[in-house]
């Protein structure tokens, strides 16, 4: 995956989440999803990315979520972005989350030019 992004590329992204527990105790985990870059700066930085829900995140306002980034030139972006959109709960239309990066990159690897 390239470091510099591109308007309409494929991009990957890491949020980390932390849970705390009734019992006590904290919980730090990761969840990856894919979307689609929609704006970047002019160094090439992401500023804002469609996700899986339709909706446009500003980069700015998430400083918990890290990027991957995947060129149209190395992708299907379209074909990968429906995929994630796909991937949904059992039984509900709602997107899931990749649980690890291995699994969200076995579900990109058809998707690879």
């Amino acid at each position: 995956m390239n470091a510099v992004a591109k308007r309409g590329g494929l991009v990957i992204t890491v949020e980390e989440r932390s849970d705390l527990s009734l019992m006590g105790g904290r919980t730090v985990t990761a969840a990856y999803s894919v979307g689609v870059v929609t704006s970047i700066t002019r160094e090439g930085v992401i500023k804002a990315w469609r996700d899986t829900w339709g909706t446009e995140q500003l980069a700015r306002h998430n400083p918990r979520v890290t990027f991957q980034v995947g060129s149209k030139d190395r992708f299907d972006v379209d074909g990968a972005y429906e995929m994630a959109k796909a991937h949904t709960w059992p039984g509900r239309p709602t997107p899931k989350d990749w649980d690890s990066l291995d699994e969200l990159k076995a579900a990109l690897r058809p998707y690879r030019r």
